[in-house]
């Protein structure tokens, strides 16, 4: 192959690279690098150095939803949005390959990107159908019904034009092949690792906590989304039953959790 090595493309807008979806697209990329499977990651959005143009369409486009009485979140879902980030890099990135953590490539890149010789994969951790419909009562809750049917159509035509998708799960690889028609041969699996130093690994195995206490962990920045009452329930059950049992939260934990024994 001519092309150079893969690049990572993170899409939607942040406020760094490091805080990109999760952080998943920065460690990606640094392990990327060291192994050089990558050429490097970049963004085609900064927090950190908002586009005054990007801005200023985002307001109008707020603005159209709020008259057409509609909700006005999710502008990074749309074709406004993407038609006005692409356009200035895409020929910048003439020759290489893409792989991409967010789930719109948008169609002016899709439009050009043949005649450009880029090629474009996707590695997602779900569809925009499934983070819809997961999401739906918590950080989604604020975007239109439109915009989620028109943000689904844009995927479906980047699932069309790609040349192959990862997924981080089975479910995932399920639900590009049943809803979106992704042919298998398109489709593969690679479940995410951890970003740990082998060295901090080794040492949380000879760790042991006080006592002989059995510990559930739960690490989440939407902990009802993500069934922490549910666990915390389970846990007041298993006290009340003489189980010597402790819960430990990373990220958000609501008071009345926290206050539990």
């Amino acid at each position: 192959m001519d092309r150079r090595p893969r690049l990572l493309s993170s899409q939607a807008y942040a406020p760094s690279l490091e805080k990109s979806f999760s952080g998943i697209t920065y460690h990606l990329a640094l392990g990327g690098l060291s192994t050089k499977q990558l050429e490097g990651c970049f963004s085609l959005y900064s927090g950190e150095r908002p586009s005054k143009r990007v801005r200023l369409r985002g307001a109008l486009w707020k603005v159209g939803k709020l008259i057409q009485r509609q909700k006005a979140s999710g502008f990074k879902f749309t074709a406004d949005y993407l038609d006005e980030v692409w356009p200035r890099y895409i020929d910048t990135l003439a020759g290489s390959t893409l792989v991409s953590n967010f789930q719109l490539y948008g169609r002016e890149f899709l439009k050009r990107r043949k005649a450009l010789g880029i090629g474009a994969f996707f590695y997602i951790d779900g569809t925009l159908t499934e983070y819809f419909e997961s999401y739906a009562d918590f950080e989604v809750a604020g975007i239109d019904p439109a915009t989620r049917r028109q943000a689904i159509e844009l995927e479906q035509e980047g699932y069309d034009s790609c040349d192959g998708v990862f997924a981080f799960s089975r479910m995932t690889a399920q639900t590009l092949h049943e809803r979106y028609r992704v042919p298998i041969s398109k489709i593969s699996v690679v479940l995410p690792g951890a970003n740990l130093r082998d060295e901090v690994v080794d040492a949380v195995k000879t760790e042991r906590l006080p006592g002989k206490d059995f510990v559930l962990g739960f690490v989440g920045l939407y902990p009802i989304r993500k069934g922490l009452d549910r666990l915390a329930g389970a846990l007041r059950i298993l006290r009340s039953r003489g189980l010597s049992i402790r819960l430990r939260v990373i990220g958000k934990c609501p008071d009345e959790i926290s206050a539990m024994d």
